[in-house]
């Protein structure tokens, strides 16, 4: 195997980013080709406290950025929160079902892998 990242994988992730910020959109994203696989956390929205710095999700909701108002403030952070709570409760639900199936052919299937090189899409 090549390089340690898919060019392929990094080019469709920088479209994804772009459709993500056009329409102001969180997404958490995985992509895979040939024992790679590219991934995108965005939190980042208009209407988001959370961001993503060196690989740490902040949450930063002061009452003084909503210009004082309680119910902007509390419309945000009940956003942000809800935005996790999703991502959470989707990666459970996918982390469950590709678990079993991964179980299921591992028994019936006997194929050599190696594990693959996952990267984060950061800028392309």
């Amino acid at each position: 195997m090549g390089a340690n990242y898919s060019e392929k994988l990094k080019i469709a992730m920088a479209e994804i980013k772009i459709i993500l910020n056009n329409h102001d959109i969180a997404g958490l994203i995985f992509l895979y080709d040939d024992h790679l696989s590219e991934y995108l956390l965005k939190p980042e929205t208009t209407k988001s406290v959370i961001s993503l710095k060196d690989n740490k999700l902040r949450f930063r909701s002061k009452l003084e950025e909503f210009g004082g108002s309680i119910e902007n403030k509390k419309m945000a952070d009940e956003y942000s929160v809800g935005m996790i709570k999703h991502f959470i409760e989707l990666i459970k639900f996918h982390n469950c079902v590709l678990v079993d199936l991964y179980k299921e052919l591992s028994d019936i299937i006997k194929i050599e892998h190696s594990d693959g090189i996952h990267t984060p899409h950061i800028e392309h």
